[in-house]
């Protein structure tokens, strides 16, 4: 399972920073000790070198093995999630085929992009099955259960959990079957659930800091939230039509226009995206035919994974309607993950979450057109025979 170059580089300093030091986050880059600048996608230095070290692994074994899981886990849970929803060969087939197609899908990708498919493959099913559930004690442990897993894939890749939180939330709160206790509880349960793992990440990142102040003497720091202005700037190289600036997506580019105002500016600092921040804003007042152009033409792409990963789900959810809640519970989860590819650039690893949420979405509403086809059949032969009679 590969890895980013740069995510890669970092990951093997981590690695070796933590075998000198036994601290997460404190990097060796040759010659000395360092607080790791990774970025804020921070899982992957934490977790990863801590199972190289504790099953005596190497590194590129402890890096297939971990988004090898983030793979098959997610896989499994959906699987048995589903069977648990749909009863009808017919219909686990369905389930199982596209889930299986997903995860090819998502393995192609890999990287930490796998955290938006994991997210959606293991609570989304067993959302539509807690909302099912009356027992307060069972949807309360799925809701921290949930804001566990979501805040954990949160550290491997920014904000991958969120869009499934929503989904799964408006599948609870809309339910027949759970009082307003039960639905109050599962979402306190979320969020108590959510503030685990950012608890756990945050002390890690804390003790960094303190050998980094303490031990080295040194002041650097870890980004300690997703740079903003960077891909929103950068996302406007997506298009060569009326692109003045000749901006193109590419990181450099990026370091360029900001250190053509201030040649010493530091990637990703303070003041490098409010450079950057300038240059967006600057599109937006005086280019707005390049920004509409532009937006236009990430939404085609996104329009376009729809139409590939929800195929016949799309004229199924047409042509036999099932319960709008279940419809809006998943197009917020769409809506929410196709954020980061319109305002940046819809490829495939950025639009993993929306496939994901498509793609299950695609199975309810195939599976909803079976239930009803085999439903009008039997009601079709019962009249036939009532007939004979």
């Amino acid at each position: 399972m590969n890895l980013m170059g740069s995510r890669l580089i970092h990951l093997s300093a981590a690695m070796i920073g933590y075998l000198k030091t036994g601290v997460p986050l404190i990097e060796w880059d040759g010659s000395k000790l360092l607080l790791s600048n990774a970025g804020d996608d921070i899982g992957i230095y934490i977790i990863i070198p801590k199972i190289a070290t504790y099953f005596g692994i190497s590194l590129e074994r402890a890096v297939t093995s971990f988004f090898l899981a983030l793979l098959i886990i997610p896989m499994l849970c959906a699987v048995i999630g589903f069977c648990c929803v749909y009863k009808k060969t017919s219909e686990r087939i369905v389930a199982i085929a596209a889930i299986l197609l997903l995860t090819r899908f998502a393995y192609s990708i890999g990287d930490v992009y796998l955290g938006f498919s994991a997210a959606a493959l293991m609570l989304i099913p067993w959302g539509i099955v807690i909302r099912e559930s009356e027992n307060f004690k069972t949807s309360t442990f799925f809701g921290v259960l949930s804001g566990m897993i979501a805040g954990f894939f949160h550290y491997i890749r920014s904000f991958s959990g969120i869009g499934t939180l929503l989904c799964i939330l408006v599948l609870m709160i809309s339910s027949r079957t759970h009082s307003k206790k039960n639905k109050m509880g599962f979402v306190l349960a979320i969020l108590f659930g959510y503030f685990v793992p950012y608890y756990y990440f945050n002390a890690q990142y804390q003790e960094a800091k303190v050998y980094e102040r303490e031990i080295l003497n040194q002041t650097g720091s870890v980004a300690e939230k997703h740079p903003l202005w960077h891909p929103l700037y950068l996302g406007f190289g997506f298009l060569n039509l009326k692109n003045k600036r000749n901006i193109r997506y590419d990181d450099a580019f990026g370091l360029e226009t900001a250190r053509a105002t201030n040649p010493s500016v530091v990637y990703c600092s303070n003041e490098y995206e409010e450079i950057l921040r300038g240059e967006v804003l600057s599109i937006i007042k005086n280019e707005w035919a390049f920004l509409i152009l532009t937006l236009f033409a990430k939404l085609g792409i996104l329009i376009f994974y729809l139409l590939k990963f929800t195929n016949i789900g799309l004229l199924a959810a047409f042509f036999y309607r099932k319960s709008w809640v279940i419809d809006v519970a998943f197009f917020l989860g769409m809506g929410w993950n196709s954020i980061f590819p319109l305002l940046a650039i819809p490829l495939h690893e950025y639009s993993l979450g929306f496939i994901a949420c498509a793609t299950l979405w695609s199975i309810t509403s195939i599976n909803h057109a079976l239930s009803e086809l085999n439903l009008s059949n039997f009601q079709f032969i019962k009249e036939k025979q009532f007939s004979l009679k």
